[in-house]
């Protein structure tokens, strides 16, 4: 694949978590009710998609392929979101965004741990920075989409 396999495969499998979070957070914004969580989730979506060329350019510079594709996993996630939504469960689905993000942010952290040339580390580590960023919208959000949970 590249002179560096084991940087180029976690760039993989961090393309194809990104993949999944845009499609996750397309599938979330067309779920919730409230118009606040739709816009950030929305946005979320949009920098996601933006988060999932860069490291697809970086899959390239690196002599890889560099496609979108999502995962059985991210799927399967994707149709849990489906189903809070038909039950308006706005809370559980920001709730189940923000684990979805965990696993991206855990994704950033493999792939950083291996030696990459030092402008493409660089670049994916400010695009693990907008995923922190957008764990806090969600975080700041989360009170407002769960007025009934339990404290």
């Amino acid at each position: 694949m590249t002179p560096n396999n084991d940087g180029a495969r976690a760039l993989g499998r961090l393309l194809t978590v990104c993949s999944d979070g845009v499609e996750g957070y397309r599938r979330a914004a067309a779920a919730v009710s409230a118009s606040e969580i739709r816009t950030v989730l929305q946005r979320n979506e949009v920098e996601r998609e933006e988060i999932a060329s860069v490291v697809t350019n970086a899959l390239v510079e690196l002599g890889a392929k560099g496609g979108h594709g999502g995962s059985f996993a991210g799927a399967a996630h994707r149709d849990l979101l489906a189903a809070l939504g038909a039950t308006h469960a706005d809370a559980a689905i920001v709730h189940e965004c923000l684990r979805g993000d965990q696993v991206t942010l855990a994704a950033f952290a493999e792939a950083l741990s291996h030696d990459l040339p030092a402008e493409i580390g660089s670049r994916i580590s400010a695009q693990q920075a907008r995923v922190v960023h957008a764990v806090e919208r969600l975080t700041g959000i989360s009170p407002v989409a769960s007025p009934s949970a339990p404290a």
